[in-house]
């Protein structure tokens, strides 16, 4: 505890090590010592970044429904310490979150513990530590079970996976403003379905395919060979009639 107060203090931020320990005993003592509660964090997948990357280089043909990370922040504020965690910057012609200078600087959470905290482009040790949800480029589906409910409908997700244990969502860019609000207040609690105005699940049916039989290559080969063989008999029949 008291390297880290001087390793903060040695980087000239405004931390009062008396403050931290103070608040580390109070935390402490509630028995809130992980950095990770109540916390969330919202990233943009790979493919969104690449192509806002793409539209910020006035590409051409590039668009996306992803938002940048610009537009995030000013939806869904993040609230961590940048002085400790990185502060946003222009990166590869987009605004991303700079490197910490501190290692393990998310101890600092668990000291000066205060507040619940919105991560926009969580530092890479933190990913692990909170529930994440992510941003991706396409709206897509996945199945729900592999048996299906009869034989022409069966169970798929759309547009929202969240993980069995609550600790990591994806939903698509296609109206996220209302889906990552709806998932981060679903999230926060512990993905009770009595918080959330979006069901996921639907189901989808299909009919048997239906096949115009007279454009099949063996349909028409047996209507060739039945039309041979009438006309063969008719020329039979008048041959064998010219021999008498």
């Amino acid at each position: 505890m008291l390297q880290y107060c001087e390793a903060l203090a040695s980087s000239k931020t405004a931390v009062s090590c008396s403050f931290i320990i103070l608040v580390s005993f109070i935390i402490t003592s509630q028995g809130l010592t992980t950095p990770a509660f109540g916390d969330i964090g919202i990233r943009l997948s790979d493919t969104c970044l690449s192509m806002l990357k793409l539209v910020a280089d006035n590409a051409s043909g590039a668009r996306t429904e992803c938002p940048t990370y610009e537009e995030l922040l000013v939806l869904f504020p993040d609230n961590s310490e940048k002085n400790i965690s990185g502060d946003f910057i222009i990166k590869d012609g987009i605004v991303q979150r700079g490197h910490t200078k501190f290692i393990n600087h998310f101890k600092y959470y668990e000291f000066a513990r205060t507040k619940e905290i919105t991560w926009i482009d969580p530092p890479g040790d933190i990913l692990e530590k909170i529930p994440l949800i992510t941003i991706t480029s396409h709206n897509f589906t996945y199945p729900i079970r592999v048996d299906s409910i009869n034989s022409t409908s069966f169970e798929v997700g759309a547009s929202r996976y969240i993980s069995p244990n609550c600790d990591e969502a994806i939903i698509t860019a296609n109206n996220f403003i209302f889906l990552l609000g709806d998932t981060i207040r679903l999230m926060k609690n512990d993905c009770n379905r009595l918080f959330t105005y979006f069901d996921e699940i639907k189901i989808q049916r299909w009919e048997a395919t239906k096949h115009d039989i007279t454009t099949s290559y063996k349909y028409q080969l047996d209507q060739f060979i039945k039309k041979a063989k009438i006309e063969c008999s008719v020329l039979c029949f008048n041959y064998s009639n010219n021999l008498k």
